[in-house]
């Protein structure tokens, strides 16, 4: 990934030189040193991850105006969508996994022995 510009970066000078005159040979750099800051690193850490989240959120948000849009403008193609083949398949899966048996599962609450047989007294 590239790095990010320091944040304390001065804009160039635009200066243009005017017509007939001489270069001068000594020029000053129209850009000033960037110094560095030690709150450089944790600005740029936090521009990268506010870049994510904010990409994320993006994402997330188009895809749910796309499910609300389905809903009104269903599409005519007998297959159901990607995203109800996805969620249909994962709820199958945890159901098998709930079904295991219980030492696969970890549930470790059941006691182990046998039910000693109900006695009616009287």
């Amino acid at each position: 990934m590239a790095e990010l510009p320091p944040f304390n970066n001065v804009p160039p000078h635009s200066e243009v030189a005017p017509i007939g005159q001489e270069i001068p040979t000594q020029l000053e750099s129209p850009l000033e040193k960037a110094t560095t800051s030690r709150w450089q690193g944790v600005r740029s850490l936090f521009a990268w991850i506010l870049r994510w989240a904010m990409l994320g959120a993006g994402v997330g948000g188009v895809w749910f105006l796309g499910v609300l849009v389905a809903q009104f403008f269903p599409a005519p193609n007998p297959q159901p969508p990607l995203q109800e083949v996805v969620v249909r398949r994962t709820n199958r899966f945890v159901q098998k996994v709930r079904r295991l048996p219980s030492w696969w599962a970890g549930d470790s609450t059941r006691p182990r022995g046998v039910a000693a047989p109900y006695l009616q007294t009287e």
